[in-house]
């Protein structure tokens, strides 16, 4: 995404301890860099940690700054300290049509005893709190956006950066926002076209690494098989990393397109082999009105193994509707919940490089089950529960071995603060003979994601094919380390 760049003025409280930016409380997500004078390294890496996907220059900048005048001036701060954003009222109002949302002119965000600081401030169109309900990994932007939605409608009172979230996600769509009247270096205008380049690590297991053949000899009746030692399959542990370019154009209320484009490398070092891999897709997004949703995609993806090569090209075209489910008030102890769901069907078609295509479809269905915060609660971090199902068909070729049905299934929710998720697939495929015997497998697999450090998450996972010929049949255990991306 293109970055902008503008100067604000960082302002410290030293009567009662709190940053402001533009007069108003900064955000928790930098008010954890408030802390004693022995730890601003620690204080740096913290921050740092918490919000490297919002960009480099943003983070580091505002964590560095924020750290070097809390460890000059600040005191420590009881356990109990609210550093939330000011609360404003919202009127109710269904997420179809959100109503602007009226700023108290009576409320005084200048603070007393101030010192100034000059801060250079690098924006990236998205901004993400750790402490949202509604935001998780297995969700969607639309989806997303739906539910912080749903939270204006059913919560009594809003904190300002909430808002302010919502209007930057809104404008961001391609829509005009939820009407704030607020300085511009709070809601600026969102630019129609917009990239940005990211670069990650990598760290896995894998099975396979040169796409070879088992080492079990392949049996059919009497007969006997024996792979070339050679060509026998690889694992290990790679190392390496991958690069790509996003961005969106925007043309329209809800009408834009996404696009990126790259790939990656990962080394064995115990083989002294590799896996190269690239990826491109642009897909269209059209809001259709009354949150319907149709999407056109096309996808280019290539592997490159030390024995095999793949190419698959695929183009799909996507219905959704996005809709709201059962809502509870809130209570003395718990905040407002809402439930939102989405759900469509995928029609596409893929090519592989032997230059033969088959069609499927795919029905899914995702909700997101949001306890909304009470005034005060948002230290807590988010609170939610996510599930998703989808059923995918495709067609039947003779002489091919083609996944005739899958069934996926996700389930995520918040431990101690953090995103927990697991996926769950069962698959046949079917159509592939192998001297006259029929070659029909059955998959399974389980996965559980969890991120072990604010940078990076460790995914542990097992699957299973068992194939009518025997030789065909694994059991392979994964496991991964995603890093948090190094945007730019």
């Amino acid at each position: 995404m293109h970055a902008r760049q503008w100067s604000l003025t960082l302002q410290f409280d030293t009567g009662g301890g709190k940053i402001y930016i533009a007069g108003m409380p900064i955000p928790r997500l930098f008010a954890e860099c408030m802390c004693p004078v022995k730890c601003p390294v620690k204080c740096i890496v913290n921050c740092v940690a918490n919000c490297m996907g919002m960009g480099v220059s943003m983070c580091l900048a505002m964590c560095i700054s924020i750290a070097l005048i809390s460890a000059t001036h600040a005191q420590p701060q009881p356990a109990s300290e609210n550093h939330t954003l000011p609360q404003i009222h919202t009127p109710t109002n269904s997420p179809q049509s959100p109503a602007s949302v009226n700023q108290p002119a009576s409320e005084n965000h200048t603070p007393v005893n101030q010192t100034e600081y000059p801060l250079r401030y690098t924006r990236l169109p998205i901004v993400k709190p750790v402490s949202q309900p509604c935001f998780h990994p297995l969700i969607d932007e639309r989806l997303t956006n739906y539910c912080l939605l749903s939270g204006l409608d059913i919560q009594s009172a809003v904190g300002l950066s909430q808002v302010i979230l919502i209007d930057r996600r809104m404008k961001f769509e391609g829509y005009p926002g939820l009407g704030l009247d607020l300085p511009p270096q709070l809601a600026p205008a969102t630019d129609n076209f917009t990239f940005s380049l990211s670069v990650t690590p990598t760290l896995q297991y894998s099975h396979d690494i040169n796409g070879g053949n088992s080492d079990q000899p392949l049996r059919l009746g009497n007969l006997v098989f024996t792979s070339d030692p050679a060509l026998l399959r690889r694992s290990g542990i790679l190392l390496g990393g991958e690069s790509y370019l996003s961005g969106r154009w925007i043309h329209g209320n809800g009408h834009y397109v996404d696009f990126y484009g790259g790939g990656g490398y990962a080394h064995s070092p115990q083989h002294d082999i590799g896996i190269s891999h690239t990826r491109t897709q642009i897909c269209a997004n059209n809001h259709l009105g009354r949150w319907w949703h149709g999407d056109a995609c096309i996808a280019d993806s290539r592997t490159w193994r030390d024995l095999t090569y793949d190419i698959q090209r695929e183009g799909s075209l996507t219905l959704a509707k996005t809709f709201a489910g059962r809502r509870f008030p809130a209570t003395a102890s718990q905040g407002p919940r809402a439930v939102s769901h989405r759900g469509g069907v995928r029609l596409g078609r893929t090519i592989n490089k032997n230059s033969y295509g088959f069609k499927h479809a795919t029905l899914f269905f995702d909700s997101i089950h949001a306890r909304h915060h009470l005034p005060g609660e948002e230290e807590k971090g988010g609170n939610s529960l996510v599930t998703g199902v989808s059923v995918f068909y495709g067609e039947k070729k003779e002489g091919i071995l083609l996944t005739r049905q899958r069934v996926s299934a996700k389930l995520g929710w918040w431990m101690r603060g953090k995103p927990v998720s697991v996926f769950a697939t069962y698959s046949e495929a079917r159509g592939a003979r192998l001297f006259g015997r029929q070659r029909d497998e059955l998959s399974r697999s389980i996965s559980l994601s969890y991120p072990v450090h604010p940078l990076i998450s460790l995914s542990l996972g097992y699957s299973e094919t068992d194939s009518k010929i025997d030789s065909f049949d694994s059991s392979t255990p994964s496991i991964n380390f995603r890093f948090t991306p190094i945007r730019f």
